[in-house]
């Protein structure tokens, strides 16, 4: 598998991820009771744990040909990446300037990490 098809694969992941926590944090705004949600069949419930099957599909085919030492970082980061955005999109919570910091030493991170793939 091409080092640009795995990274994509474990980015994708890692978005599947944040919209899954996106979904999730919306249900449990709404709901009184997690066993209720899920009772009464909740569509953001359930959209959220099905972007968590998908990163899981995803992140799974990614490592059939990659370490998990080197995607793990790549998800992880890209999946924290993407649930400040959408948070901050749609759910209105402020990002601060220190976790804009943080954001791009995470990205710098995943520069690195991301040219030793092939290695």
């Amino acid at each position: 598998m091409m080092v640009y098809l795995k990274i994509l694969l474990i980015i994708t992941a890692g978005i599947f991820s944040a919209f899954g926590n996106l979904y999730l944090k919306k249900f449990s705004i709404k709901s009184k009771n997690i066993f209720e949600g899920i009772i009464s069949f909740d569509y953001e419930l359930i959209i959220g744990l099905l972007f968590y099957v998908l990163n899981l599909l995803l992140f799974i085919v990614a490592l059939k040909s990659i370490n998990v030492s080197k995607a793990y970082p790549i998800l992880a980061a890209t999946s924290f990446l993407t649930t400040y955005y959408l948070a901050n999109l749609f759910l209105g919570e402020k990002i601060e300037f220190t976790q804009v910091i943080g954001i791009g030493i995470i990205l710098i991170g995943i520069i690195v990490l991301s040219s030793t793939m092939n290695q």
